[in-house]
């Protein structure tokens, strides 16, 4: 099992201990949680973010260093892997991994193999693609939530690491991720997945790549039967309201999330509008796997979730979109500090069961 500071530094693990320690009394403290939240104690949109997530978050804004548009690639990667860690549940122990390695068109890809302690047989299976931006996260960072799917939707899951920007700028991870599926239904026999259901998911950049991805394999035989995403980045033009309306405060920022597209396409504005960076932009989205999608409520890619259910239902392709109104983005990866993010999650994971089982 890997925990989720894995990799990281003896300082950086050193913090992550201090900070499980920590944490909770910040959060669940009610005057301290009270003097902590007030300063996103207002509405935004009509939202009203959970105050603990809230005294969260102003622990974030006094953390020095953390503006990772300021950092090397390696110390980005480093900080967010060790925030995770500081406010990540303990993983779950019924469920066991293998880390294996397959051939993709940019060379070999990591993926770690996941299922509930004594499955077998022939099961439904997730595709996981990983939040960070396309340039930070792993499947490291994401171990604790890809084995609560494993363990909640009775299911394999499949996390994949995609190669990652500015080293690989776009379309790089596009590439791994439609070859990680192309193996997964390749060697679905030997890998004890039943290929007609088969789910694509991720978190944020990962939600983006999930939505491409079911985009890109609709005229395929096999091809996912679900995508699953939350709090996806779907426009990379940014313009839907809530860019604007919680552009700061609310651990994603407008300014990062630039950044982020900086590294993944360039500065070029108008590469942003390519339908595999912004499937919002996609001409056609019929036939599409039907969506399970997630947004935040105080979060910049909010709306983004909005638009993109809209235009899926336009094109007779089936919806459910179930926002979490209380929450910031990443709320999927702060389950051991937040009851609600832990909740939320536990509801996503049953949604997914549902439909994986659905045909059995």
């Amino acid at each position: 099992m890997v925990p989720p500071n894995a990799g990281l530094s003896p300082l950086r693990r050193a913090r992550v201990a201090v900070a499980k320690k920590l944490v909770p009394l910040f959060v669940e403290v009610p005057i301290v949680r009270q003097r902590l939240a007030r300063k996103r104690g207002q509405p935004v949109d009509g939202r009203m973010l959970d105050d603990r997530a809230a005294a969260l978050l102003a622990l974030d804004d006094v953390m020095p260093f953390t503006d990772i548009r300021k950092m090397s690639l390696a110390g980005a990667r480093a900080t967010l892997a060790e925030s995770i860690a500081m406010v990540e549940s303990p993983p779950p122990s019924d469920v066991v991994s293998e880390d294996r390695y397959f051939r993709g068109l940019g060379g070999d890809v990591r993926v770690r193999l996941y299922a509930p302690l004594g499955m077998s047989g022939t099961q439904p299976a997730v595709a996981y693609f990983h939040g960070g931006g396309f340039v930070t996260g792993s499947a490291d960072t994401h171990d604790v939530l890809t084995r609560k799917i494993a363990r909640g939707a009775k299911c394999r899951v499949f996390s994949f690491d995609y190669r990652l920007a500015p080293e690989n700028p776009f379309p790089a991870a596009v590439d791994d991720g439609l070859s990680a599926l192309r193996w997964m239904f390749e060697n679905a026999a030997s890998l004890g997945i039943d290929a007609s259901r088969v789910a694509v998911a991720g978190d944020s950049a990962g939600g983006n790549l999930s939505a491409v991805l079911s985009l890109r394999m609709r005229n395929e035989s096999p091809r996912p039967m679900l995508q699953v995403l939350l709090y996806p980045a779907i426009d990379g033009a940014c313009t839907t309201p809530s860019h604007r309306s919680c552009g700061e405060g609310f651990l994603l920022t407008s300014e990062v999330i630039d950044w982020y597209y900086d590294q993944y396409v360039g500065p070029d504005k108008a590469a942003r509008l390519h339908p595999d960076v912004s499937p919002i932009y996609a001409p056609d989205v019929s036939g599409a796997a039907p969506a399970l999608i997630y947004p935040a409520g105080l979060d910049p890619l909010r709306d983004d979730s909005y638009a993109y259910a809209k235009k899926l239902r336009a094109a007779g392709v089936e919806v459910s979109l179930r926002e979490l109104d209380t929450m910031m983005h990443g709320f999927a990866c702060v389950t051991g500090a937040l009851d609600v993010a832990r909740h939320a999650v536990d509801v996503i994971v049953a949604d997914i069961r549902n439909k994986l089982h659905a045909t059995a």
